[in-house]
Formats: structure tokens, C-alpha cells, sequence
């Protein structure tokens, strides 16, 4: 190989470890971490995750050392449309948008508006902006977790605020959205299930809706109107539902099986299968 096509090479590598780097420091779940993440309610079984305790198998996989450059490209496009949308929402002087913030210093956090000072109240230090963190515990630290993308008000359309969940997402999918894939529905139910939760006096002050909340999805590609925006309410059954795993969870009620065989499409990449048809 001539010395130019070797240094391509060596180009190509270290964009490549760039590019896959980034990906594992933006939200990659440690195997250790025992909390339950909004985004995985939709397929979330509290019989895999007690085996998994039982018998002290990571009940979050890994993410794959390995990962196509198209793959990981893609991935980093949609995350930058999602931030791009994201500060958009911020610069816009009509609406307002809540921000958890978090002082270097001290350590405290404070959930202030778009429109608010941005330093310690304590001790004056510039606040660094965190997503919005709500969370409710099930069993001894061990919480429902949920990080929405974005909780806004418009003034002119309701002086409450709403939580908003970004999604990019491919042309071929975007076009034949008719509604919210079922995931998303349910990750945003749980957010809102989780505001249900939050003592009275947070959410007089928050003031975030609780029966209400929108995905917005943006194709990842030019297009006249690259936007669908679909509302999700937080209904009984879906209260029922998840309210019926925290018993499962706390030992209140027998921890159901939800795959029909150990065969079924679920068991197959459950990693205590054995366990639970054993």
C-alpha cells in the first residue's frame, strides 16, 4: 500500500473511533444500573427483571462493541436534528422552556425557565443545564427513571407546560406514520405517569401537565414539511398497567410470565429464560 492510501486508512480509523466514541458517552446504559428507563416500559417484565436480580445477571445489555460507520453516522444526525430543535425551542421568545439546572459547586439542583437567572442563588457559581430528571421508587433505590427531551409552554396556547419527546427517524418510516409507534407512546405515558407522581407541591410549582404529552418526530432528510407531532394521553389502563408492575416488583402480587413459550419472539434474547420456564 502507497503512503497516501496508508494514511486514508489511518484517517478513516480515527474517524470512525471518534464517531463510535461519541455514541457510547451520550447515554449509554451501564450494565450495573438497576433503574427502570421510561424508554423501555413498552416491553418491560418484572419477572425478568426479578430473576435478573436473583440470580445477579445485568438486566441491561451491553451495547455492542461493534457498530457499522453508516449506522453510527445515521445515529449522530438524528441526535444533532434533536439538539438543533432543541435550541430552537429555547431561542424563541414565545415559548418557555424548563430546564433542570446544577451547580459545579455546591451540587444543587434548581428547575428554572428559559427566561431565569442561570446562577447559584447560594453561591453565585454559573449553573451547568441538565434534562428535566423525574423519577419514582419502586423498591429500595431502585427507581422508574424518565429524562424528557423537552418540557415547554406556549403562551399564547396554554399557560401549562408540556413534556415533548423528540424522535428522528428515517424517510421510508416517517412517511407511513399515521400515529406514534408504540414505544414512544408509552415512554411518553410513563413521563407522564411519573408528573402524576411528583408530591402536590411540585406541580403547583412546575405547573407540567399530567394528562397530556406530545412525540414529535423529524425525518432525517430534506423535506417541505419534515415535522408530525401526535398527542399522547395518560389513560387508566396504562395507569393500571404500570401500576400493576410496581406491585409485581414490591412483592405485592406474583410476578407474571408474559412470554407464551421459551420459544416465543421476547425469550429468545431474555437472558434468564431458563430460569423463568424452568
Amino acid at each position: 500500500m502507497d503512503r497516501i492510501g496508508h494514511q486514508l486508512n489511518q484517517v478513516r480509523g480515527n474517524i470512525y473511533s471518534a464517531v463510535i466514541r461519541s455514541i457510547k458517552q451520550s447515554g449509554n446504559r451501564d450494565e450495573e444500573d438497576w433503574n427502570i428507563h421510561a424508554s423501555e416500559i413498552s416491553t418491560f417484565c418484572p419477572r425478568k427483571y426479578l430473576l435478573c436480580k436473583k440470580y445477579n445477571i445485568p438486566f441491561h445489555a451491553k451495547r455492542s462493541e461493534y457498530m457499522p460507520l453508516g449506522t453510527a453516522v445515521t445515529f449522530q444526525i438524528g441526535q444533532a436534528m434533536e439538539e438543533f430543535f432543541v435550541r430552537s425551542m429555547k431561542a424563541n421568545s414565545n415559548i418557555t422552556t424548563l430546564f433542570a439546572y446544577k451547580c459545579p459547586k455546591c451540587g444543587e439542583i434548581y428547575h428554572l425557565t428559559n427566561t431565569q437567572a442561570k446562577k447559584c442563588p447560594k453561591c453565585k457559581t454559573n449553573l451547568e443545564k441538565r434534562q428535566m430528571h423525574l423519577q419514582y421508587e419502586v423498591i429500595d433505590n431502585v427507581y422508574i427513571n424518565g429524562h424528557p427531551d423537552l418540557i415547554m409552554k406556549m403562551g399564547s396556547i396554554s399557560p401549562k407546560f408540556f413534556i415533548y419527546e423528540l424522535k428522528s427517524i428515517k424517510p421510508d418510516e416517517f412517511d407511513i406514520l399515521t400515529k406514534p409507534l408504540l414505544a414512544h407512546e408509552y415512554q411518553i405515558k410513563t413521563y407522564l405517569w411519573l408528573v402524576s407522581k411528583l408530591k402536590k407541591y411540585h406541580k403547583q410549582k412546575y405547573g407540567i401537565d399530567s394528562s397530556l404529552g406530545y412525540v414529535v418526530y423529524i425525518k432525517k432528510t430534506y423535506d417541505r414539511d419534515p415535522i408530525k407531532i401526535y398527542p399522547v394521553d395518560l389513560d387508566d389502563r396504562f395507569k393500571n398497567e404500570i401500576e400493576d408492575a410496581v406491585a409485581q416488583l414490591r412483592g405485592e402480587k406474583p410476578a407474571e410470565r408474559i412470554c407464551n413459550s421459551i420459544n416465543s419472539l421476547m425469550a429468545r434474547d431474555c437472558p434468564v429464560a431458563k430460569y423463568c420456564f424452568a
